[in-house]
């Protein structure tokens, strides 16, 4: 940390110049957040993630002290599994998903991304791990992004209006596929006697949902689960509120880091490589981006909710490995409108309100109450 430190310094200090400079009304912060989320300000979002982080860590304490989480262990998805396989399981699935070999590719990256090169050509990467969901579900997760880029608005394609609204929309079509598909029961159904053969796992389909679903505390934001993952961006947007206001100094950082994590995780890192270091979006500058990845979060349980009204027998096609539904709701309903409405105004246009993180809570206490068994 201390070789970034006088770097990270400079860039703070300059992120807080531009603050100054362009001077969104509000908080100082709203400036960065409004280059990737338009029309979203603190103001809007500290209620939002006070409430949220609240609610988070009152379910993830109950989940800890269920009888079935004490007992719970990581069995079914350790050991050698075949990267032929996995590569298989990746190739499947983006193509129920709907990319195309001719506009699309996967290929390797230590860290899963999406890249549009241009007018249909969008590129994914994933990365092989000792736990073969890490590679699916990144998969997974990229062609959320990629379809989004690929099933924009192609008459607007030379202008503003052909592009994303925001970030939070964008972060909301991969949450979308990687967790409210993804790690559904329906979608399970399908994919696990798959799974089971290819991989020679013991153990029932209950058994195998709670490990898709595992539930622990964790350092690394990108390996979190779903109770703790927007605790992960609620403790990056504090410390950046505290580097804007100048209430927290970049030397301070790992400290300040490692006592918010023993405070919401109640764990502590044992180096900064996996805690403050772990990202690479405030070495670029990219302060106000975190933020977009709880928005797209909450936005995809609204979503998910609103489809589930519209396509009452979509868990059944999902269920079936039929995803076609799914894809064809949201070129419909997000990815045509391209950026001609603000996000939240999208949001509000087909769910009928703007971020709601009750609808996401709501959604998690009815699924992870099923699987722990939470009274």
């Amino acid at each position: 940390f201390e070789i970034f430190r006088p770097h990270l310094e400079k860039i703070v200090k300059l992120k807080q110049d531009e603050c100054k400079y362009i001077r969104e009304k509000g908080h100082p912060y709203n400036t960065l957040l409004d280059a990737y989320e338009e029309g979203m300000t603190v103001e809007k979002l500290i209620p939002v993630f006070n409430n949220l982080k609240k609610d988070l860590i009152g379910l993830l304490e109950k989940i800890k002290s269920s009888e079935i989480h004490k007992k719970q262990k990581r069995v079914l998805l350790k050991g050698n599994f075949s990267i032929n396989e996995q590569r298989k399981f990746c190739d499947d699935v983006i193509s129920r998903i709907g990319l195309k070999r001719e506009i699309s590719r996967l290929d390797l990256s230590m860290h899963p991304f999406t890249d549009k090169v241009g007018i249909d050509d969008v590129r994914i990467t994933t990365n092989f791990r000792e736990n073969p969901l890490f590679s699916f579900e990144s998969t997974i997760h990229e062609a959320g992004h990629a379809l989004y880029e690929l099933n924009l608005p192609k008459k607007e394609a030379n202008n503003v209006l052909g592009e994303v609204p925001s970030l939070g929309m964008h972060e909301s079509q991969s949450r979308f596929w990687e967790n409210m598909l993804g790690k559904s029961e329906s979608f399970w159904r399908f994919y696990y006697p798959k799974f089971k053969k290819a991989y020679n796992l013991k153990g029932d389909f209950e058994q195998f949902f709670r490990e898709v679903n595992f539930v622990e505390p964790s350092f690394i934001r990108i390996e979190s689960d779903e109770i703790t993952y927007c605790l992960h961006i609620i403790l990056r947007f504090e410390i950046e509120l505290g580097l804007i206001e100048g209430k927290i100094k970049v030397k301070d950082l790992p400290k300040v880091w490692n006592q918010k994590m023993q405070t919401i995780f109640g764990i502590k890192p044992r180096n900064d490589r996996e805690g403050v270091l772990q990202d690479m979006h405030w070495s670029q500058g990219a302060l106000g981006y975190f933020p977009t990845y709880a928005i797209g979060t909450i936005y995809a349980a609204q979503l998910y909710e609103k489809l589930k009204h519209d396509k009452k027998n979509i868990e059944v096609q999902i269920a079936k490995g039929d995803y076609s539904q799914v894809g064809d709701w949201l070129k419909k309903n997000i990815h045509s409108l391209g950026s001609s409405m603000l996000a939240n105004d999208v949001i509000k246009k087909i769910c009928g309100e703007g971020l709601n993180h009750k609808n996401y809570i709501s959604y998690l206490n009815r699924k992870f109450s099923k699987i722990y068994k939470l009274k």
